[in-house]
């Protein structure tokens, strides 16, 4: 008796199995990669908020004293000392109570060539009196634009410090500055490192503040030659200056920060890979300044690969799952699809149909419609009257014609402008709808001129609901701005029908029976009569 052969695993099953093994290390990399980025992205959210700390941190001592080289410049003994060159003495004096009541670092005034010629601090051994601070930015800057600001350490105290400056002027010329010298030595040892150091770096990236003592006085990245000139020439950190914070280029992160290495010397010969850091860097308001936060990146790996493992479990069960109920899925998909794809169709066309009709019916309301005053239009009033003229011949009654026109309307819109005589022609329009009939036909004939038709009324009943419809508009009052306005109209009145005239000349007629109502002084109704004339009611 022959073995039977093994039963071979179906080509589609492995291709299915390979396939779901792909996507368990793909789903697995992804949940790596984005819960890298989610985490470092928390950090950047934490890193926010000391970036709004150190802005007032730093600016609040600055924005202080900002206002006061200005008043020092411009205070009577200093302006009368250097345009007379007089005793410095009293000039020394009001500098040292100046600076002891605003409590700044030093206050000290120089001559057009930069010397100084008095200073708060006049009693010290290190006083600034006969220094010649020319070389410095704030001074040059005072001469130049009438005012400066400048970070460095200083030249003769070899304290660092942020002066204000601001020039002196005497009969429209400079004759001196006036410095104002801010402590800021320590302001970044209040600075929480608990969220990562904190830096703030001057326009050529030098480090001038930072939580991590170990990086003042250093550039973030190296020197040119011409920058190392210039810091030379103005003696900004007075030989301070050491070498550059190692700093590794890393990726640009999606959330807008940068990831940075930090490389850290073991000894002269060795430096270690150093760790990982998010950088966070935003300008200074109002300043050439960069503040930056370095927030340590340990332990994001970690959190990462167990969420991929948590990720990639969670998604092999559910991928069993599916799998099993796909196959019962299937059919009853299959058995709905049909009744679905019917149910949409008919409630498709039904919608159609239903927004075709709306629109046609919008359509033609716009058509016949003022859009102004919400009467009809002359196109529905001529169309509409012929109907009415053929009825009344074939039943033998009467059909009239009143023409109304608002009396002085110019004069309405002239006075108090368009939008009121808009107001007034909406008024006169509600006033002629509640005055008429539902069987009435009502219609803005143009501008101020309305045309009316009314059914089965002959001439004198016409000059009845002419009368009521004068009437009631002149007792209509139209509120407007510091009070309200009156307007009258006039109104001609003719008749057709049986024995009957054509409709063209019933309102050639009205129009004619309105232009007499005019002429002999508005606010009346006029009827037209072929034997007398016109004549009026």
């Amino acid at each position: 008796m022959a073995k039977a052969s093994p039963r071979r695993i179906p080509i589609k099953w492995i291709r299915n199995i390979g396939a779901a093994i792909a996507a368990l290390v793909l789903i697995g990399y992804v949940a790596f990669l984005v819960t890298q980025a989610i985490v470092i992205w928390r950090m950047q959210n934490d890193v926010n908020p000391p970036l709004d700390m150190f802005a007032s941190a730093v600016l609040a001592p600055i924005d202080k004293y900002s206002y006061l080289p200005e008043i020092v410049a411009s205070h009577p003994t200093v302006v009368g000392t250097l345009s007379k060159k007089g005793d410095t003495h009293q000039l020394n004096l009001l500098l040292e109570k100046l600076t002891e009541t605003v409590k700044a670092e030093a206050m000290f005034v120089m001559d057009p060539a930069g010397l100084t010629i008095a200073s708060s601090n006049w009693r010290s051994p290190k006083t600034f009196v006969g220094n010649n601070f020319a070389f410095r930015p704030y001074f040059q800057d005072a001469i130049r634009q009438g005012h400066g600001r400048f970070y460095g350490i200083g030249a003769v105290t070899y304290s660092p410090g942020y002066f204000l400056s601001h020039a002196i002027q005497h009969a429209d010329r400079v004759i001196g500055v006036a410095v104002v010298k801010i402590d800021l030595r320590n302001l970044d040892e209040k600075w929480d490192a608990s969220l990562g150091y904190m830096t703030i770096a001057d326009k050529n990236g030098i480090v001038f503040l930072s939580s991590r003592k170990s990086w003042r006085y250093r550039p973030l990245n190296p020197l040119t030659p011409q920058t190392l000139e210039k810091l030379q020439a103005t003696r900004q950190y007075a030989g301070m200056l050491i070498q550059s914070i190692p700093l590794l280029a890393g990726e640009n992160s999606w959330h807008g920060g940068r990831i940075v290495r930090v490389q850290e010397p073991i000894d002269e010969n060795t430096v270690a890979e150093g760790e990982r850091y998010v950088l966070r860097s935003d300008k200074l308001p109002g300043s050439d300044w960069t503040v930056s936060v370095f927030h340590a990146t340990d332990k994001v790996s970690s959190i990462a690969i167990q969420a991929a493992v948590a990720t990639s479990a969670v998604f092999a069960f559910l991928l069993l799952i599916s799998m099993y109920a796909q196959q019962v899925r299937k059919r009853i998909e299959e058995r709905e699809a049909a009744r679905v794809s019917f149910e949409a169709a008919h409630r498709e066309l039904e919608a159609r149909h239903q927004e075709l009709a709306e629109l046609s019916k919008q359509l033609h309301e716009a058509a016949i419609t003022d859009p102004l005053t919400g009467a009809h239009n002359r196109r529905y009033f001529l169309d509409t009257i012929a109907r009415m003229d053929n009825e009344a011949r074939r039943y033998n009654t009467h059909v009239s014609i009143m023409m109304l026109d608002i009396d002085f309307f110019k004069r309405v819109n002239d006075t108090h402008g368009h939008a009121i005589g808009d107001k007034v022609l909406k008024e006169i329009t509600r006033v002629c709808r509640e005055s008429l009939r539902g069987s009435d036909v009502f219609a803005r004939f143009g501008g101020e001129e309305f045309v009316f038709a009314l059914s089965n009324t002959d001439l004198q009943e016409a000059a009845l609901v002419a009368g009521r419809l004068r009437e009631n508009i002149a007792d209509m009052i139209v509120p407007i701005e510091n009070g309200s306005l009156q307007v009258t109209a006039s109104i001609g009145v003719s008749s057709c029908g049986s024995p009957g005239i054509p409709m063209s000349e019933a309102i050639k007629h009205a129009d004619e029976a309105l232009y007499t109502a005019k002429g002999e002084g508005r606010n009346r109704v006029v009827l037209y009569s072929a034997t007398l004339g016109t004549r009026t009611e």
